[in-house]
């Protein structure tokens, strides 16, 4: 025996009811998408809809909105957009990747997942079932030889559980070049070994005669690159953010050809090596260059005096 005011549903009736409620909740977080899928079908009237549409709509809203609570509802996704420059002929780029690195605690500067298509292609770039969490958006421009030649960046995207994120459109511009300057002895000994304990470096443009990152250059390096953090040994911007010095990296030139030229002091700060290096750099990349360090006295580098 039920109570007498209990009211006993057919089982299809009772789906009917779990589907319009399932609406109903759906449309007070999500008003606009659920009436996409559901229509008026929270008035009551469901003699014109089959069982079918109904599981097949609560599976839908489940799915889209996550307001089911079942699994996979906190996952995401992010939509990206970017523009170039210059048309992607004139750029020579001829294929576009966009990467989604993740910035979240234990897994971050991984890529969480990418996607490389045509310049040409206009579409956004849509990442799928991303987890919640915080992103960095790299799109990277290839020329015929795979050389990334452009660049663009969003620092840090927020995804919500759930959501669905549309980032700023990302321009990307033409990379610059960089030069990563190291230094020997021509003894082949260390620092300490030649009494050397920093070394001074300035850049000219081989050209112009004009000169770089004065003000950047006018502290001296530590003699031994390696006791210093990548950061500190680092002026300018790299044109690949994976690329690890092995001693000081000059970034954001212009390719061209520049001479760097190096001293090595004592601890007095006294002049006692001298070194200077041409070096060529290309566009979107990082150059090595390796000085040879000389006693001052020296015939080497007969223009480069330690006055």
């Amino acid at each position: 025996m039920y109570p007498v005011n209990d009211v006993i549903h057919s089982p299809i009736e009772t789906i009917f009811r779990v589907f319009r409620n399932r609406a109903i909740e759906c449309a007070k977080s999500n008003k606009s998408r659920c009436l996409k899928l559901y229509g008026n079908q929270t008035s009551g009237n469901w003699t014109r809809f089959s069982l079918t549409s109904a599981i097949l709509s609560t599976l839908l809203v489940t799915e889209i909105t996550g307001c089911g609570g079942g699994s996979g509802t906190s996952l995401g996704q992010i939509v990206v957009d970017w523009t170039i420059s210059t048309s992607c002929s004139v750029a020579g780029v001829i294929e576009v990747e966009t990467r989604l690195v993740t910035l979240s605690d234990g897994a971050t500067g991984q890529v969480y997942d990418l996607d490389r298509r045509a310049c040409s292609s206009a579409d956004p770039v849509i990442f799928v079932n991303v987890e919640p969490g915080t992103y960095r958006v790299e799109v990277e421009g290839f020329d015929s030889a795979s050389k990334g030649t452009y660049f663009g960046a969003i620092e840090t995207v927020n995804l919500g559980k759930g959501r669905t994120l549309e980032t700023p459109v990302v321009k990307l511009t033409q990379k610059k070049t960089a030069i990563d300057v190291q230094w020997v002895f021509s003894n082949g000994k260390l620092c300490s070994h030649n009494g050397v304990s920093e070394v001074q470096l300035a850049v000219f443009d081989a050209e112009t005669s004009a000169q770089y990152f004065e003000s950047e250059l006018a502290m001296p390096f530590a003699c031994d690159p390696f006791s210093m953090p990548v950061a500190l040994r680092t002026v300018g911007e790299s044109p690949d953010l994976t690329y690890v010095p092995g001693g000081v990296l000059l970034g954001g030139l212009n390719p061209a050809q520049y001479l760097v030229y190096a001293f090595g002091l004592d601890p007095n700060g006294d002049k006692i090596v001298k070194g200077m290096v041409s070096s060529k750099t290309v566009l979107g990349q990082v150059t090595e260059s390796t000085i040879v360090l000389v006693p001052c006295q020296s015939g080497d580098y007969p223009t480069l005096t330690c006055d």
